[in-house]
């Protein structure tokens, strides 16, 4: 039987426990009053941030534009790099574009003093300083016009409409930044929504007598096709919107944006390449950057499936490589026709000796170009004078002992497709006249001997030469504990 004495202290060990509870979900009840805390002067206020960047390829968010001018906002203005290796003015600065603007980008720093931002050096950040009020005023969300979602914006005035030098320099460049920064994050790369061209024509609205190298597609049709094929549900904005909006004066703010400026990568272009995707290639990616792009782009072939798994698979030897000759022989650019024809009697040599399989190519416009990709892609070297199809080199499998060959007359080295092999993870040969070379090894770029330009009609090679690289080659090539189909 329970004396009163213990039904007491039961009772007192209760009213504990039952007031322990309801203090633990009221622990405002325990502490002294306080003056509530002052909302943060910037609440509201989307400040920028540079996620990732390499000289002219730049992942950032929260980038504000108006009337050609990028505004950097923010209240860690000493954070930011230096906006010389992200915006210029571009190749041509061309005064009906920029009619208005002190630059082509500007740090907005938010202070409460002034002063404080002189310490900055205006030179590589041009500042103009604001307080909390006025920023929030001038940026703050409900001032701005947002535009949501991915955006790739290429900031470039010109030297666009070519498939090298917008798929081979600008956009893998960026998709190289684009692709690292999300694998760092451990996140799925996500799609553009926009892809704009500010300061450039599309072929549909380009004033008469408008120069192509003022508008982003190329004679082709590649460029437009690539992105539509890759981004099908992407908007694409040319000049025409942009000038009505930098005349609007409107403000408009990019939630995330992959920003390309060729000039700006040049500025932090280094050796061996000069070219603007020089730093960018080294930035660190997952080895399949580049075929997640050739999956989308021979998407629906009937060799898709097949050509998916072989460039994910073991970078053993194929039972027997694949060495394409992309010729070039019915443009003002090619080899000697006698060269051309003992070249072709080569690769044929090492076809019928077993060695590989040859497959002499010629593209135009009447073949599809994803049936050029798909060709491509089967490729283990591929042979071809310099210019525009050994882009096609973007598209081929990485690794082992998989090279580009590339032809030019002796003494010239036009490096556009050396860094351009090394970045997909493959070889580059230079062959020129009677001699080969290596990126590291070559001449400065441009020609130094008989031929001051490499676009003629009568370059000599030794063809003999071209075999022997690829027997090398295939020689250096293990094979693993099987062979890989052809």
């Amino acid at each position: 039987m329970l004396t009163a004495f213990r039904v007491r202290a039961l009772g007192a060990t209760v009213l504990f426990y039952v007031v322990a509870a309801f203090l633990w979900k009221r622990p405002d009840l325990l502490l002294p009053s306080s003056t509530p805390q002052a909302a943060y002067p910037l609440a509201g206020l989307h400040r920028t941030h540079v996620d990732a960047s390499a000289p002219g390829y730049s992942v950032i968010s929260d980038i504000y534009w108006r009337n050609w001018t990028f505004y950097f906002v923010t209240d860690q203005p000493h954070s930011l790099p230096d906006l010389k290796l992200i915006l210029t003015k571009g190749m041509y600065s061309n005064p009906d574009i920029q009619p208005n603007a002190p630059d082509s980008s500007i740090v907005v720093a938010i202070r409460e003093e002034v002063a404080v931002v002189n310490s900055l050096d205006s030179a590589q950040k041009p500042v103009i300083s604001m307080f909390p009020a006025e920023a929030m005023e001038e940026f703050s969300s409900d001032k701005v016009t947002v535009i949501k979602g991915t955006t790739l914006m290429c900031h470039d005035d010109g030297f666009v409409s070519h498939y090298y030098h917008w798929m081979g320099e600008l956009f893998i460049g960026g998709w190289r930044i684009w692709t690292s920064y999300w694998a760092s994050r451990n996140q799925p790369v996500p799609d553009f929504d926009l892809i704009a061209f500010p300061r450039l024509w599309s072929e549909s609205e380009a004033p008469e007598g408008t120069h192509h190298n003022e508008a982003w597609e190329d004679p082709a049709g590649v460029n437009k096709w690539l992105m539509k094929t890759l981004y099908p549900n992407v908007e694409i904005q040319t000049r025409g919107l942009w000038a009505k909006r930098a005349a609007s004066n409107k403000v408009f703010r990019f939630e995330n944006m992959l920003l390309i400026d060729r000039m700006a990568g040049h500025r932090g272009g280094g050796p061996p390449s000069g070219k603007p995707f020089a730093d960018v290639f080294r930035v660190p990616v997952p080895a399949d950057y580049m075929l997640q792009l050739r999956d989308r782009a021979i998407a629906g072939h009937p060799d898709a499936a097949a050509l998916a798994r072989s460039g994910r698979g073991p970078q053993y030897r194929p039972a027997k490589p694949k060495v394409a000759y992309l010729s070039r022989q019915d443009t003002g650019r090619r080899l000697n026709a006698d060269v051309h024809d003992r070249l072709v009697a080569e690769l044929q040599a090492l076809h019928d000796e077993g060695l590989v399989e040859f497959e002499l190519l010629m593209f135009g416009k009447q073949i599809p170009f994803r049936d050029q990709v798909a060709g491509i892609a089967a490729v283990d070297f591929l042979v071809g004078v310099h210019g525009n199809g050994l882009t096609h080199g973007m598209w081929m499998n990485s690794g082992g002992q998989r090279a580009i060959i590339e032809l030019q007359s002796k003494d010239c080295n036009y490096n556009d497709y050396a860094p351009l092999a090394t970045a997909i993870g493959n070889q580059h040969f230079l062959v020129n006249g009677d001699q080969f070379c290596r990126p590291l090894d070559c001449v400065p770029r441009g020609c130094h001997g008989e031929f001051k330009s490499s676009h003629h009609t009568n370059i000599i090679i030794e063809p003999k030469l071209v075999s022997s690289i690829i027997r090398d080659l295939i020689a250096a090539w293990p094979r693993g504990p099987y062979d890989i189909a052809a």
